[in-house]
């Protein structure tokens, strides 16, 4: 588990696995017989979008995602002790499916449905998905995972029953749910919720968590801005679509290699609005997959430099 966007998942340190790149490396496995058969969860946002559309149903692989392609995965568990979210509502789901189930008896499909259960309460709703060979999951869990005697679980029991004393709708900050973010808010919720919780804390620690916040929140604000701008710039040649088109649809990758390209260009030329440190700043990338998928390549990296040189933001380290 890490963070998602649209057709691309990252792993620490901003490393990128594209959607095109990962159904390319299945496939090849599937060709060179690596596997007899392969079953993968995906805890992230927009996790459906690494393999809608994709992932082929004949080559013995079976998948469920934590969300489907436009939408984020959500968090659970807040750790009082350390002041951190501990766990994913999907990934907590099926773990602790996991320990509980006759894993001779419960098969992937059944666990599916618990899990799909659990993300869909109310206010935390997400929409866990299946891809790829779905005869699989007809197959019990034992035929892919296995018990330990000597494994005692340990762990946020369910998410039916998280949190504890805290399940009230108003708990948010800037329409953020600190029962239940966003797995891509999660470095804001967290931030917020210290700072609510600091009764303990010296009038230091507050104002060092004030100022994170602050900063945050700038990021996040400037993301927005700059990649309407950067839309506004790359339309001044319309090809059947508006500026509102490609900042709202929630389109496919139908252009890898623009996308690949763009966000690289970007990311060189705003290292203020870092990706890898900042997930929430990914929730503009929707954009960068509708622009190369309908206006020249050449328009959108012109774009990245023209509005990229504007923004104070993008020269700060």
């Amino acid at each position: 588990m890490d963070h998602g966007a649209p057709g691309v998942f990252f792993f620490p340190g901003f490393v990128e696995l594209h959607n095109t790149d990962l159904n390319n490396t299945l496939k090849q496995m599937y060709r060179e017989k690596m596997y007899k058969e392969m079953v993968l969860y995906m805890e992230a946002c927009h996790s459906g979008s690494m393999f809608e559309g994709l992932l082929p149903n004949n080559i013995n692989i079976y998948i469920t995602t934590s969300a489907n392609p436009n939408e984020s995965a959500k968090m659970c568990c807040w750790d009082e002790f350390r002041k951190v979210f501990v766990g994913g509502v999907y990934d907590n789901a099926w773990l602790y499916n996991s320990d509980k189930a006759n894993l001779h008896k419960e098969t992937l499909y059944q666990q599916y449905e618990v899990v799909t259960e659990a993300c869909e309460k109310p206010k935390r709703k997400s929409r866990p998905q299946q891809y790829g060979d779905l005869s699989m999951n007809m197959e019990v869990l034992a035929q892919f995972q296995a018990n330990s005697e000597q494994y005692t679980p340990d762990m946020c029991l369910n998410t039916q029953e998280t949190d504890g004393h805290i399940h009230r709708s108003e708990f948010t900050f800037a329409g953020i749910d600190l029962n239940n973010p966003a797995l891509d808010m999660v470095q804001i919720a967290t931030t917020a919720r210290r700072l609510i919780e600091s009764r303990d804390l010296n009038s230091q620690k507050r104002e060092e968590l004030k100022a994170k916040l602050r900063h945050m929140t700038l990021v996040k604000e400037k993301a927005e801005s700059l990649t309407k701008d950067l839309v506004k710039a790359a339309m001044s040649s319309p090809r059947g679509v508006t500026e509102t088109d490609i900042l709202t649809r929630k389109e496919r990758v139908d252009n890898s290699e623009c996308y690949k390209a763009a966000l690289s260009l970007f990311s060189a030329r705003c290292p203020g609005i870092n990706m890898g440190r900042y997930p929430f700043a990914r929730r503009n990338l929707q954009a960068f997959i509708n622009l190369c998928n309908h206006q020249p390549q050449t328009d959108v990296m012109n774009a990245i430099l023209e509005v990229t040189e504007k923004y104070g933001i993008c020269r700060a380290l």
